[in-house]
């Protein structure tokens, strides 16, 4: 898809992938067409992807993956265990639960707080 993206328009400044994992497939196009240009130069393609990865963390860190919306699982599971313990308990409890995305790039990739850093 990012090849037919390209052949047909050649100057996208930019991909969204829907998860750090299927970056690779961007990653493998962009380097088969020669546009896997380092951040900061002429004709880089800015990469960003969802999930906060281990594997996307590290593409962050060698520069082929600009950045990653990160989503804690770790928080998300914990804020559905209180609710549904709280449940289970006969207590109150709030139906939805809410987590904040975070956005990860060069500048905060190495924070211990993201959850594909641990």
């Amino acid at each position: 898809m990012v090849l037919d993206a390209f052949t047909r328009n050649p100057d996208i400044k930019g991909v969204f992938s829907h998860n750090d994992e299927m970056v690779r497939g961007i990653v493998s196009a962009l380097r088969q067409i020669g546009k896997l240009v380092p951040p900061g130069e002429d004709g880089h393609v800015a990469v960003v992807g969802l999930d906060g990865t281990p594997l996307g963390l590290d593409r962050i860190r060698e520069g082929t993956q600009d950045a990653s919306v990160g989503q804690d699982p770790i928080a998300m599971g914990n804020a559905i265990l209180d609710q549904m313990i709280d449940y289970i308990n006969g207590r109150e409890y709030e139906p939805s639960a809410v987590t904040l995305p975070v956005l990860i790039n060069a500048e905060n990739v190495d924070d211990p707080a993201h959850w594909g850093n641990f």
